[in-house]
């Protein structure tokens, strides 16, 4: 989950990584894998955007659901 590095200061933006060895920040929390759906994670990943490889896509991607367990 993306912050501004201040405390208490997480919101609702969230990255799927969909590449090996990509690492964020350590500001940034971790909240665990995809572990299914992630087709889904690869047909956004396709999407066109203004910043190349690494950014958001051009159009919004609604995300209605996701569930976090504990393993």
């Amino acid at each position: 989950m993306a912050n501004t590095g201040q405390p208490k200061a997480g919101g609702s933006q969230f990255f799927i990584v969909t590449r090996n060895k990509v690492r964020l920040p350590n500001k940034y929390s971790l909240f665990g894998y995809v572990i299914a759906g992630q087709d889904v994670a690869k047909a956004i990943e396709q999407l066109p955007s203004d910043a190349g490889d690494d950014g958001p896509p051009k159009e919004p991607v609604i995300v209605t659901k996701v569930t976090i367990e504990e393993r």
